[in-house]
């Protein structure tokens, strides 16, 4: 259809508002100019809507693959057109012009498109880039096809960009309608334009991304705790973190070396994997400078031949394998000095000592009967010490066999002995490592045991056994024993040098038995635990149960009344615990079923032992005759009568009670 045909359908449809049969123009084109008159656009408005500087600059930034990527393809068409007043025009996927590639002394008559300006269909009509964008098709708009009369004067053919199945731009050639006749090869030379265009995004966005997973491969690789090295069939290092160069204490760029180089060890890693040996969290010393360190090392056979990585090999430091070891064991002290219970005189002294133990980083023998809390009180030493966020390693000397104790305390390297693991093991020793190692029940410990505790205790260096190696450890120990350590020495079943090593701050914790007034705050504090513990909010103690717990003799200490409540606490009815809940022990004991051996070592006689503890229940009972009768299970005569033999005033113990 000529120009003249479709300029005269324009005015009727466009100018006039008139109802014009379209079907002589391509239905996009139709259908575009139905869209641009309901829209109510003037098809005489000359000016362009355009956005600000700062916009447009905002806008190409967002694009600026698409920019780079398009404008060598622009450049060489500009130059295949061979058309000196040509504009090709580039724009964003909101028909924003971002690049206008043209000739400005070209057109002395008639504007271009400049940069900034805005050419969707919403706003300029029908035109070849804001249609383009519309249809999401290649597109030409000749002549008088355009919405705008001032755009008549141009043959545009535009075609939109895509990321995948995305629109993100568009490219537009416009040449002077009056070469239309001889442009008829533009149209598939903007579409050839146009793939290659994005051919080259499509490339560029897929190596972006490849660079972006690599990158974060690569940083988060140097958050890992563990050094990770990869290398080829050579031993070349393909990959290595900065956590693997701490390690070995080297510095720059280690890709493209020798693993020789870096890893100095007796085992050759690229040896073992050819022979299809594998390591799992083995323990090797290396040579780091002129110095020895332990590392653990695994490795794994990769067959990556395409990025040339045939062995990964991943190492981590003693401290590492500490955190992870300490963390999964639980290796901490839960206990602090506000956690022990206890205010009477017989705890004023340990408690002190215990305080400023924690002060300094000397050795301490605690020492005590089973079951006083040495543990609680230790842990409360180091918790209140500078080593508090350094673990606490406990280990019960007297529980382990003469065979462990050593390989347990000092550790040991793969094949060491029979029955050791192949990757060799950390000793408590190393595992304490800036902390404190607790020697519980340390006159349990054989005597070859002690001779290797005290060369530690003098080197503060540890040989694992089986090792070559010292390993320097800075560890503070404190130890416990129920046993009397100086008659032990006397005994030579405790080294005496050690025992001088070990007692530069002593401890003694007094028995439950000679904590006055201590039973009764323990009592309460282990019911409100197991009112937790058991659900039982309402839980109680009858005071009969009181009194007779005041009386007994406590053999188990703090251990045994925590476990007589625990028991009663399960048992009893309506939340009440009674006498019918605790052990017969403790009901049938009697302060004058002492022994004669027992009287004899505290200095008293038979009879002397009996009236003191008739004197005992008498001040816990306020002289109550009947609860002192019914606490040793005889008659109120018996008593009268003791009260008699032992020349005991009665009233000298009573506060306003009568006996009933």
């Amino acid at each position: 259809m000529s120009e003249h045909r479709i300029f005269e359908l324009w005015q009727e449809f466009a100018l006039h508002q008139k109802q014009v049969e379209l079907g002589v123009v391509a239905p996009e084109i139709a259908a575009s100019w139905h869209r641009s008159r309901e829209l109510g656009l003037d098809p005489f408005l000359a000016d362009m809507q355009t956005v600000s500087d700062q916009e447009l600059n905002q806008r190409r930034r967002k694009v600026q693959e698409l920019i780079t990527s398009s404008l060598p393809y622009m450049h060489k068409l500009f130059t295949l057109i061979k058309d000196d007043q040509a504009v090709i025009t580039l724009c964003d996927a909101d028909a924003v012009i971002l690049e206008v590639l043209a000739n400005p002394t070209a057109y002395p008559e008639i504007s271009y498109p400049e940069e900034g300006t805005i050419h969707s269909e919403k706003l300029v009509g029908t035109n070849a880039i804001g249609l383009a964008l519309a249809i999401d098709s290649s597109v030409e708009v000749v002549g008088a096809e355009h919405w705008r009369k001032v755009n008549h004067a141009w043959a545009c053919y535009a075609n939109p960009l895509h990321a995948g199945n995305t629109i993100i731009g568009c490219i537009n050639v416009a040449c002077p309608i009056t070469s239309y006749q001889d442009t008829g090869t533009i149209a598939p030379m903007v579409q050839a334009s146009s793939n290659a265009i994005e051919r080259e995004l499509m490339f560029k966005l897929k190596l972006s991304d490849q660079e972006k997973v690599i990158q974060q491969q690569k940083t988060l690789l140097e958050y890992v705790d563990t050094g990770i090295i990869a290398i080829d069939r050579d031993g070349v290092i393909k990959q290595i973190n900065q956590q693997a160069l701490d390690i070995f204490k080297v510095q720059g760029a280690w890709e493209g070396r020798f693993l020789k180089d870096l890893f100095h060890s007796e085992v050759n890693l690229t040896a073992l994997a050819e022979q299809g040996k594998m390591l799992d969290e083995q323990d090797l010393p290396i040579k780091i400078g002129s110095s020895y360190a332990h590392i653990t090392c695994s490795t794994y056979k990769l067959e990556l031949d395409k990025l040339g990585i045939n062995l990964v090999i991943l190492v981590r430091t003693p401290a590492t394998v500490r955190r992870i070891v300490n963390k999964a064991s639980g290796a901490n002290a839960r206990y602090s000095f506000s956690d022990i219970i206890g205010s009477c005189a017989a705890m004023e002294q340990p408690l002190k000592i215990a305080q400023l133990a924690s002060k300094n980083n000397t050795n301490v023998l605690v020492m005590g009967e089973t079951g006083t809390g040495k543990e609680l009180l230790v842990q409360a030493i180091h918790n209140a010490s500078e080593r508090r966020n350094k673990p606490f390693i406990a280990i019960n000397c007297g529980a382990l066999s003469r065979e462990l104790i050593r390989s347990e305390l000092f550790g040991y390297e793969g094949g060491a002995f029979t029955s050791a693991k192949s990757s060799g093991s950390l000793g408590k020793f190393e595992l304490a490592e800036g902390g404190t190692l607790f020697l519980d029940e340390i006159g349990e410990m054989p005597l070859e045991v002690q001779a290797v505790l005290l060369r530690v205790l003098q080197t503060q260096e540890v040989v694992r056994i089986g090792g070559k190696y010292p390993i320097p450890v800075n560890v503070r120990v404190i130890a416990a024993t129920h046993r009397d350590l100086a008659i032990a020495v006397q005994e030579q079943t405790f080294r005496n040098d050690l025992y001088y090593r070990l007692n530069v701050l002593s401890i003694n914790l007094p028995p439950l038995r000679e904590r006055n007034g201590d039973i009764h705050k323990l009592v309460a504090f282990f019911l409100k635990k197991f009112q937790h513990q058991f659900e039982k909010p309402n839980l109680t103690i009858d005071d009969m149960v009181c009194k007779l717990f005041e009386v007994y003799n406590w053999p188990g200490n703090i251990r045994e009344l925590e476990n007589v409540l625990q028991r009663a606490a399960v048992i009893c009815e309506n939340d009440l615990i009674t006498i019918h809940d605790i052990p017969s022990t403790i009901i049938n004991y009697q302060p004058n079923d002492f022994s004669h051996n027992q009287t004899q070592q505290e200095g008293f006689s038979l009879e002397e032992g009996k009236r003191e503890k008739l004197i005992q229940i008498l001040q816990k009972t306020n002289g109550n005759v009947r609860e002192v009768s019914t606490l040793l299970r005889i008659s109120r005569g018996t008593v009268y009568n003791m009260l008699n033999r032992y020349n005991i005033d009665l009233q000298a113990f009573r506060k306003g009670y009568i006996d009933s």
